[in-house]
């Protein structure tokens, strides 16, 4: 990539990369709402993984970690959460799932953060150009909103495919 494609990028956050520390490359990867994950960061500094309370991560842990590009957590937890529901009865079945959204909700960012050390880690490693640096963390973090989409999609398909199996018309 060129220097100017790097340059724009940098350009978009409104700093330069010149100097950069951990701080300012975990801006760039995790792109929007990167202040509600700076808090986060600074605690890492105390304590390796401190608590964060998330309402969207309690709440939608499986659109949360689709939309923040955690594609194999999000299905994980899918997948646990539709097993122990489907498995497990009585109480079991909705205390582990609420105990699953309890960890996630109070410990999800630093799992996130600290996911975006390593990969930040690993880039810098491997990338001496400064601009190509920025270029390869943005590319890497930043959000995407199509897995949530989809995600979206699949429930309202499922939830209609349950509807219509419970009302015999299917």
């Amino acid at each position: 990539m060129s220097y100017t494609v790097a340059a724009e990028g940098v350009e978009r956050f409104g700093f330069k990369p010149h100097g950069w520390g951990r701080r300012d490359y975990l801006r760039a990867y995790v792109g929007p709402s990167w202040e509600d994950f700076i808090g986060v960061f600074d605690e890492m500094k105390k304590t390796r993984l401190p608590s964060s309370w998330s309402w969207t991560l309690f709440f939608f842990p499986v659109i949360w970690l689709a939309y923040r590009r955690r594609y194999t957590w999000a299905i994980a937890v899918f997948v646990a959460m539709t097993l122990v529901r489907h498995f497990l009865s009585g109480w079991w079945s909705f205390g582990v799932p609420l105990a699953i959204a309890w960890f996630l909700g109070t410990f999800g960012r630093a799992i996130y953060v600290r996911s975006a050390l390593d990969q930040i880690d690993a880039i810098l490693a491997l990338t001496p150009d400064q601009h190509q640096r920025v270029i390869r963390i943005q590319a890497k973090g930043g959000v995407s909103e199509k897995p949530v989409m989809i995600v979206l999609i699949a429930v309202l398909v499922i939830w209609l495919l349950a509807v219509f199996v419970a009302a015999g018309r299917f």
